[in-house]
């Protein structure tokens, strides 16, 4: 079978036909792809430098940063250790300070019990000296002086008047001492008869006991049984106490007055309390016994 070309096309007039040669295309597109790349190398170049630079300028600032810190902590660790040395110091001193405040405290407590002791030990001498004293209050001066001052045998015609009225008998060789004593009342000084006996001043204090007992109430003991002339006062007769036991008597009133006790008094130179008739009765030898009797109510 026999082949043939295939018939060549036409052209149109209007279209221009360059035909070069290939070889010098391909040195075209060669030279083109050379200078791209060369341009892309050497702007590859510039950036790998500014990111070196930024790099070196980074670790510079990581570096100064990290010295700046390490100097901070260092300063901060010093102000430390310095702050616990202090503390450490402070503490060893307070624990100084409270052991001798803890000694101290003990000492107070040894110095308060033993001047406790020493209290008591005078309380109970004054009481032994007081044993045989009885105190008359409320009885005005009899004295003819400008100085009010009387005279012992002044004083003791009172005594014997008052013995008389409650019925007993007291002779001039029973009293030991007479006296009046300092007082708010400048016109009426407590009176202190000192006998030589325990029995005659318990006598005195029965039959006087016994006297206002069975008087009528305008007829108790008073001044016109003394035959002190003026206007008739009330006459308190007692039994002579220390210091220590009249405070104690007089918190005793007040406890009694606000707790509603019957029954206040003192016996043998002691301070006694009761609440009512045929109760206990109670001894108050201190603060703390009225302290404690308030916490039974």
């Amino acid at each position: 079978m026999m082949r043939r070309s295939p018939p060549p096309v036409a052209v149109p007039a209007n279209v221009l036909t360059i035909q070069g040669n290939d070889s010098d295309t391909a040195s075209e597109n060669s030279g083109k792809s050379n200078f791209a790349m060369r341009a892309k190398r050497k702007k590859e170049i510039v950036d790998c430098s500014e990111f070196n630079d930024f790099k070196t300028e980074l670790r510079a600032s990581f570096a100064s940063l990290s010295k700046t810190v390490e100097q901070r902590f260092s300063d901060v660790k010093q102000q430390y250790e310095e702050m616990q040395k202090s503390v450490q110091f402070m503490s060893d001193k307070y624990d100084k300070i409270l052991e001798s405040l803890q000694v101290m405290e003990q000492e107070r407590l040894n110095d308060k019990k033993y001047i406790k002791q020493l209290e008591d030990k005078v309380d109970f001498f004054e009481r032994k000296i007081k044993a045989t004293g009885l105190e008359i209050r409320n009885v005005p001066s009899v004295s003819q002086k400008e100085d009010n001052h009387e005279s012992k045998q002044e004083l003791l015609d009172i005594v014997k008047n008052l013995a008389q009225s409650v019925n007993t008998e007291l002779q001039d060789y029973d009293i030991r001492d007479i006296y009046r004593v300092s007082s708010k009342k400048e016109s009426a000084k407590p009176i202190i008869v000192e006998l030589n006996s325990v029995i005659s001043k318990e006598k005195i204090l029965q039959a006087v006991k016994v006297y206002n007992k069975e008087a009528p109430k305008e007829s108790k003991l008073n001044t016109i049984n003394l035959k002190i002339p003026g206007t008739q006062r009330p006459v308190f007769v007692s039994e002579s106490l220390t210091m220590k036991t009249q405070r104690l008597f007089y918190l005793a009133r007040e406890f009694a007055r606000d707790n509603e006790f019957t029954y206040c008094w003192t016996s043998k130179g002691y301070v006694y309390l009761r609440k009512a008739e045929n109760l206990p009765f109670t001894r108050i030898d201190c603060d703390e016994d009225l302290a404690k009797l308030r916490r039974k109510i």
